[in-house]
C-alpha cells in the first residue's frame, strides 16, 4: 500500500512538471513570435527609408541635371551604393516641367513627383509630391 501511494505521488509531481514546462514552453513561443514580428517590422522601415532616401537622392540628382542643363531630358536609370532609382522623362505640364523618381529596395517602393517652373539661371519647385 506504501509502495502504491509513492507512485501515485510521482504520477501526479511528473504531470505537475510536464504541465509547467508546457506553460513555459508556450510562453517562449509566443515571446519569439513577438519578437520575430518586431525584427520582421523593423527591417521593413528600414528599407523603406532607404527606397525613400534614394528616391530622394534621384530627384535631387535630376534637379541638379536640370539646373546645369536646360536640354536635360531625363530617363536615367541611377545606382547609389547598389540601390537603383529611375529619373522619368521629363515632360511640360502648362509650362511646369515634371518628372517622377522612383526607388524599390526588398519590395518597398518609393515615388516622388516634381515639378518645376524654371530651370534657368536656377530651379524653382512648383511642387514636390510623394505619390
Amino acid at each position: 500500500m506504501n509502495n502504491e501511494c509513492f507512485k501515485k505521488r510521482g504520477f501526479v509531481a511528473l504531470l505537475g512538471v510536464l504541465i509547467i514546462n508546457a506553460i513555459i514552453l508556450l510562453v517562449s513561443i509566443g515571446t519569439l513570435s513577438r519578437a520575430v514580428d518586431e525584427v520582421n517590422s523593423s527591417l521593413g522601415e528600414q528599407y523603406y527609408y532607404t527606397a525613400w532616401s534614394v528616391a530622394n537622392s534621384c530627384a535631387e540628382k535630376a534637379l541638379a541635371n536640370l539646373a546645369a542643363t536646360s536640354s536635360y531630358s531625363g530617363g536615367e536609370n541611377l545606382n547609389f551604393d547598389g540601390n537603383y532609382c529611375v529619373i522619368s522623362s521629363i515632360t511640360d505640364i502648362n509650362g511646369i516641367t515634371t518628372f517622377t523618381a522612383s526607388s524599390t529596395v526588398s519590395g518597398y517602393s518609393e515615388t516622388f513627383e516634381i515639378g518645376v517652373s524654371t530651370t534657368t539661371p536656377r530651379v524653382a519647385i512648383d511642387h514636390w509630391t510623394e505619390i
